[in-house]
């Protein structure tokens, strides 16, 4: 699983299940939107089955068609913002990493298929400036901003270390050619992530700092 890290210059880290802690929220959400929509409520018993599906088998398994999906995504989005303010970081001790990572003078940054707007409010209000960039990226095609983002930063591949919390972050990090990590606390479950092999599994978001300093 380890693979070997040259100098990371910069760290793009995915928010929904990675940052922040908006699970609770989205599963209300759907089951809200399952009425308005006519698709499949979900009990938390299945949402745990759930971690274990790519998005696709996903969206299969809810009975919700490719040509429903983005009405539905707008709609949950924008119930979402209203919500912001609740929302927790995944990891209490979250903000002071970031401090950590403060002192490296690393280009940090959000890739997200949330709103830029949703991710925004969340930042501010809990006070984080780290973040040079927020981007919002379709469900499939996250591997463009990062290309963006390496061009923009004049950066290669491998100087990028990617964070995430799915298998679609494993798939848009190697079709990057960048250094992905997947967090075990997120949304797919932890055996899912691991099948994928990732370059590395995180515990805790401390252990970045072992793959800056090449101890990991």
């Amino acid at each position: 699983m380890k693979r070997k890290s040259s100098v990371i210059r910069c760290i793009i880290f995915d928010f929904d299940g990675t940052i922040a802690d908006t699970e609770h929220f989205a599963f209300h959400i759907s089951n809200e939107l399952a009425e308005r929509y006519n698709f499949k409520k979900i009990t938390r018993e299945e949402l745990s089955d759930m971690k274990k599906m790519h998005f696709k088998e996903l969206l299969e398994y809810i009975e919700v068609s490719a040509r429903q999906l983005p009405f539905i995504l707008r709609r949950g989005q924008k119930l979402l913002r209203h919500n912001m303010h609740e929302v927790q970081f995944c990891e209490e001790h979250f903000p002071e990493f970031l401090d950590e990572l403060r002192k490296r003078e690393l280009i940090l940054g959000i890739i997200t298929s949330n709103t830029k707007k949703n991710v925004l409010r969340f930042l501010a209000d809990k006070n984080i400036e780290i973040f040079k960039f927020v981007l919002a990226a379709s469900l499939f095609n996250k591997q463009s901003k990062v290309q963006h983002i390496m061009k923009k930063y004049s950066l290669a591949p491998e100087e990028i270390l990617y964070v995430g919390d799915e298998v679609r972050d494993i798939h848009s990090a190697r079709a990057s050619g960048v250094h992905i990590a997947s967090v075990v606390w997120g949304y797919n479950d932890r055996q899912f992530l691991e099948a994928e092999q990732p370059d590395w599994l995180l515990e805790d978001s401390r252990e970045i700092l072992e793959i800056l300093d090449g101890t990991k």
